[in-house]
């Protein structure tokens, strides 16, 4: 975490503004693909929203042009490719 507690990882940003926390997918060259350090700094930031007595509410919002376009397909094939599973 960044000392000024905006930033889960440089992929995640999380903030709290009136009892909104907002949580920002931060990969828009990748738009906002899930990657694994990614999935979980977003479970950080969830968790920490729900333990937050002071939060009402969750915002998830992507920088750039998207929002999510889902699993980080490059990670998921390098990963296939480390276990030795052929291609399909």
């Amino acid at each position: 975490m960044s000392s000024d507690d905006s930033t889960i990882v440089s992929s995640v940003g999380y903030d709290v503004v009136d009892g909104l926390a907002t949580v920002t997918l931060n990969r828009p060259d990748t738009l906002n693909s899930l990657d694994s350090s990614t999935k979980e700094a977003l479970l950080v930031a969830v968790r920490r929203a729900a333990d937050d007595a002071d939060v009402r509410c969750l915002l998830v919002t992507g920088a750039g042009r998207a929002f999510c376009v889902g699993q980080d397909l490059r990670e998921h094939a390098h990963n296939m490719a480390e276990q030795g599973v052929a291609e399909v």
